[in-house]
């Protein structure tokens, strides 16, 4: 009740009150008068108020527009059901798959595929949320469905779809060589390219197209994957650019089919083919290269012997071994060999050592010489020897050391 009339009628009640006793000449029948349209006037306000407050504390009813654009997401379709199973919104992805009359867990699918859904929605209003993994739809479109309980008064089920992506085998033949999972493979010495079942290349690696024409941006499309490799009487692979004094390559050829699309394993000719050439020497195991590994400890017995400094890395740079002269010129007696070459240098040379053994780890056998200046004595320079091994397990390089000043 307004404030206003209230103190109108409150006046009104007093001036009829003084009329009331100018009349009478009672103060009894004056205040019996005040005094009910008192408690006639207390019950009219609390009729009023009683009757004002469950009208500002009533729920405002949702606004269902803003729940469509908070739930509208890529890859996902998602409604909310009630208990009454109707439908209150859903986002795009849903209703392009569902329509818009397809309220969960009456979805369009197979009776057996409906019976699980509607298993689930029961699960989901009882332990607050359920889930099945996979599922199949009318159109062989598979889905991983959850129902989660939500709401005030948990009356709703928020219902998530995500349909399941199958890879095909147009898929796997589109891989991206050039990028970085070709470079990542080139890098622990495994070149790749993909061929058509009659053997043409599609693509190849920025590492296999480096060594095989000289020219990591060569695409080599259309071209003979074969004719870049060679073999040797005792049947070894090699690329043809590097001959026998490259690595020794392992091949190994990945029919690109979907096991779920064919359960025999196609034949070399009938599918598009991952072509694997993995360097020797860069597995664990003695099924790599077992004569190899077993020769490096003698190789290190052997140069331990020698008089001239001599140390050996692996692929990627790393010291394998160092004989007592080696470490001898390069002040590291009784401490051993840091990780890399590149410690033993001055930082203003450690750029052209790191890219020397690297260029001599990799592809044929070749040898050179890089002066630098050492930690231990930088004001003099020396003359470190690099050469390419091939065929000893992990010993990429070998290094030399001779005084040159």
């Amino acid at each position: 009740m307004p404030q206003t009339l209230l103190a109108g009628l409150v006046g009104g009640i007093v001036v009829s009150a003084i009329i009331l006793f100018v009349a009478t000449q009672s103060w009894l029948v004056a205040l019996s008068f005040v005094l009910a349209s008192a408690v006639l006037l207390g019950g009219v306000a609390v009729l009023d108020r009683m009757r004002a407050e469950p009208a500002g504390d009533s729920p405002i009813a949702p606004d269902w527009s803003v729940t469509v654009a908070a739930i509208e997401r890529k890859g996902e379709a998602i409604a909310i059901t009630d208990r009454a199973n109707r439908m209150v919104c859903a986002n795009s992805l849903f209703t392009q798959h569902f329509g818009v009359s397809a309220a969960p867990p009456a979805l369009p699918f197979e009776r057996a595929e409906r019976e699980a859904v509607t298993l689930l929605a029961r699960n989901a209003w009882r332990d607050g949320s359920a889930s099945i993994e996979t599922i199949s739809g009318n159109d062989d479109q598979k889905w991983q469905i959850t129902a989660t309980r939500a709401g005030r008064g948990d009356d709703y089920l928020i219902w998530r779809l995500k349909p399941i992506v199958r890879v095909t085998t147009a898929d796997l033949g589109a891989l991206d060589l050039a990028g970085p999972f070709g470079k990542m493979l080139s890098r622990a010495g495994i070149e790749t390219a993909i061929t058509t079942s009659d053997g043409v290349i599609r693509a190849v690696s920025a590492g296999f197209a480096e060594r095989a024409a000289g020219d990591e941006r060569a695409t080599l499309m259309g071209q003979d994957f074969v004719s870049f490799l060679r073999s040797d009487e005792r049947d070894r692979i090699f690329f043809a650019r590097e001959g026998r004094g490259g690595t020794p390559q392992t091949l190994v050829d990945i029919p690109l089919v979907n096991p779920e699309e064919r359960v025999t394993t196609p034949g070399p000719d009938e599918a598009t083919s991952l072509m694997l050439l993995i360097d020797s020497g860069v597995g664990i195991g003695s099924g790599w290269d077992g004569a190899a590994q077993a020769g490096v400890a003698q190789l290190d017995a052997l140069l331990a012997q020698l008089p001239l400094g001599l140390a050996m890395t692996d692929r990627d740079g790393r010291f394998l071994f160092g004989n007592d002269a080696f470490l001898r010129s390069v002040g590291r007696e009784g401490r051993g060999l840091p990780p890399f070459p590149t410690d033993l240098v001055v930082r203003e040379d450690k750029a052209a050592i790191s890219d020397s053994v690297r260029r001599h780890g990799r592809g044929p056998a070749t040898s050179g010489d890089v002066a630098v200046r050492l930690v231990n004595s930088p004001e003099e320079p020396v003359s470190l020897g690099l050469a390419g091994v091939r065929g000893l397990g992990e010993a990429a390089v070998l290094l030399s050391l001779a005084d040159s000043s």
